[in-house]
């Protein structure tokens, strides 16, 4: 008796140890997400600083959206900006988020 006495509570503390890594677990990928929706963020607004030049970013809420409707000569010169220095790379074609 002893012995499934011990069998099952090291089943309980076993289980209890796999919900609490599975826990973790889902924290870490939602903390993963958040980081890389900053990510994001962030190169949105240094895209959009790049695009404009040298001056100050306005860092209000049209400027996070604007790379999403870049126009063609924006779109062109970010492509270039991105890939500056190699010609054996090029476009196919520009694919909106939307």
């Amino acid at each position: 008796m002893s012995d499934s006495h011990g069998s099952d509570e090291r089943r309980r503390i076993l289980a209890e140890q796999i919900a609490q890594e599975e826990q973790r677990i889902s924290e870490i990928h939602a903390e993963l997400e958040r980081r890389h929706a900053l990510v994001s963020s962030f190169k949105e607004q240094l895209t959009a600083f790049q695009l404009k030049g040298d001056g100050p970013m306005a860092l209000d809420e049209d400027a996070t959206s604007r790379t999403t409707t870049l126009s063609s000569e924006e779109k062109v010169r970010l492509f270039r900006s991105l890939f500056r220095g190699r010609e054996d790379v090029f476009a196919r074609r520009w694919e909106s988020r939307k």
